[in-house]
């Protein structure tokens, strides 16, 4: 099940975003994405508050949809079709200056440099984009870092990437899952949950 602690201090005009007063994390994942089998990404975090919206439309669908395992924020996959409304760009705080950011981090078992950790930093940031749109807008201040914890080596150079391949779509589900799990503030004028909406 794994621990998501969230309260929604406001959401985005569809109600998708959230700003998230407390640490939200994703349960462990199954990834073991290095040959060797036993290099890991574990438990990332992410802390959303982002301009864009995380679910599609006006819908409760996230685009996080494709990387989702089981039901950890809804299960409801993507939306039969994907409209030029669903796309349109949908921004909370504008007009401008709009700021809030998307902040997270994603940690490994793997013995990596600090040029390693930089990569995989900015292979999980894309998980962002993956689940967030739009991302990293003007005024955003998006950041995701990563940490290792030096217990096992790498056994391939190529599985840098499968970790950071694997950082991607947990960061993104991260995502998704914070804003599903959030609830309001219990004051005004705080916006309705995802939960409230479509739970």
């Amino acid at each position: 099940k794994g621990n998501v602690i969230a309260e929604t201090a406001g959401n985005g005009p569809t109600g998708a975003t959230g700003t998230v007063r407390e640490y939200i994390y994703l349960p462990e994942t199954e990834i073991a994405p290095a040959a060797d089998g036993r290099t890991r990404v574990d438990r990332p975090l992410a802390v959303v508050n982002a301009v864009g919206t995380a679910t599609i439309g006006d819908g409760p669908h996230f685009w996080a949809a494709p990387f989702e395992v089981g039901t950890e924020f809804g299960g409801l996959g993507l939306p039969a079709r994907i409209t030029a409304h669903d796309i349109a760009p949908r921004m909370k705080g504008l007009p401008a200056p709009a700021t809030a950011t998307t902040i997270g981090v994603i940690a490994t078992n793997a013995t990596l440099t600090k040029a390693e950790c930089k990569r995989l930093a900015i292979m999980a940031n894309d998980g962002l984009a993956r689940a967030i749109l739009p991302a990293h807008a003007p005024g955003d201040g998006d950041t995701v870092f990563a940490a290792a914890t030096g217990a096992i080596p790498l056994a391939d150079p190529l599985d840098l990437g499968l970790l950071g391949h694997a950082a991607t779509q947990v960061f993104a589900r991260a995502i998704a899952r914070g804003v599903f799990e959030a609830t309001p503030l219990p004051y005004p004028p705080a916006l309705r949950s995802w939960k409230q909406r479509w739970g």
